[in-house]
């Protein structure tokens, strides 16, 4: 049993002040309780999209922010992730000459890390808080923090957001092996191929933490969802061929999945074509992934075709026309971000 999986039976099981103890004893990687303090105050005039306005132009250019989504890391030992309220660094290098505290480590990142989600940490100028705002519970208790989060939340508090896709490494590998070897590139790898397939699942994952959801079935949607096209143009039936390909290999491929993740991967992969905008959660979270690619087709996303808040952005959309290959800064319109758009082009 994991440490987040534990802390899910303690907390229904155990009053506060014993399961405080248990924390307070935990690995010092683990860092529970100061990380859940991190995540109840939160210094805002330090966040990612606002630390411009409080330090010198040459200390925010140093810094490596770039005002859109962008990748974090931090150097952890292999059997760790990056979890919410853990220093973090912009820079690959950095995070593996600082990570670790005297332990082989390896350097782990997170993609489309929005700048709301980390804040300077005011100290090097390379050292950075991760503070996604799913987790953030300002002013509460420590206890209050930890209930109000769902069991879900709980265990990728402690366990890491990435920790289901680590789990399931080998099996997600087969996964697209499996798609990559059958695709037909001449006849829909232009649009709909591995190269959207890719993007979408880095979607899945930004779209997931914002949602404050595990974004292991988002993310595997990204893999399969365009797999069964016949053709790169009009296909109305690539959407059940693709759920119907989930049901059928379920033991061969999808088998590590529960059941219902199956069954919610079928579903998404089913629809994912019809212009739905209300579902729950896992199903916004991956037709938005699915959607921020339009680019690649020539169409700005539409928000009003958007299932969720964060793809709304219109910074989120911006920088996924770049990803796409389309140059996405004209999307930008409010004055701040084009204040962040000019930091960033040194202007």
């Amino acid at each position: 049993m994991t440490l987040g999986e534990e802390l899910v039976v303690r907390i229904n099981q155990e009053r506060w002040a014993e399961i405080e103890t248990w924390l307070a004893a935990q690995h010092p990687l683990a860092g529970v309780l100061e990380r859940i303090d991190r995540m109840r105050r939160a210094d805002h005039e330090q966040r990612a999209d606002r630390v411009h306005q409080v330090v010198p132009r040459r200390n925010f250019d140093s810094m490596g922010i770039t005002g859109a989504p962008q990748a974090v890391y931090r150097g952890v030992p292999a059997a760790y992730e990056i979890l919410p309220g853990d220093w973090i660094a912009l820079n690959a290098r950095y995070a593996g000459e600082h990570g670790g505290r005297g332990q082989a480590t390896q350097v782990k990142s997170l993609p489309l890390v929005h700048p709301e989600d980390f804040f300077w940490a005011g100290s090097d100028e390379s050292e950075f808080l991760y503070q996604p705002t799913a987790w953030r519970r300002e002013d509460v208790s420590r206890e209050d923090y930890v209930r109000s989060l769902t069991a879900e939340q709980l265990r990728m508090f402690c366990d890491g957001e990435m920790a289901s896709l680590t789990r399931h490494a080998k099996a997600i590998r087969r996964i697209e092996d499996h798609v990559h070897e059958a695709v037909d590139m001449e006849a829909c790898g232009t649009y709909h191929g591995p190269d959207h397939w890719a993007r979408v699942s880095q979607h899945a994952l930004a779209v997931s933490r914002s949602l404050g959801i595990d974004p292991l079935v988002p993310y595997i949607f990204g893999l399969v969802h365009d797999s069964q096209r016949e053709d790169d143009g009009l296909d109305p039936e690539h959407g059940p061929r693709a759920a119907a390909f989930v049901r059928e290999r379920r033991e061969q491929l999808f088998g590590f999945l529960p059941d219902a993740a199956i069954e919610a991967l079928a579903v998404a992969c089913e629809r994912h074509s019809e212009g739905e905008t209300d579902g729950e959660a896992w199903l916004r979270a991956c037709w938005d992934a699915d959607r921020l690619d339009l680019g690649r087709v020539g169409i700005t996303p539409d928000p009003d075709y958007l299932c969720t808040e964060y793809a709304k952005r219109p910074d989120v959309i911006a920088a996924a026309l770049v990803m796409s290959g389309i140059g996405g800064e004209d999307f930008l319109e409010e004055p701040d971000d084009l204040e962040r758009r000019l930091r960033r082009h040194g202007a």
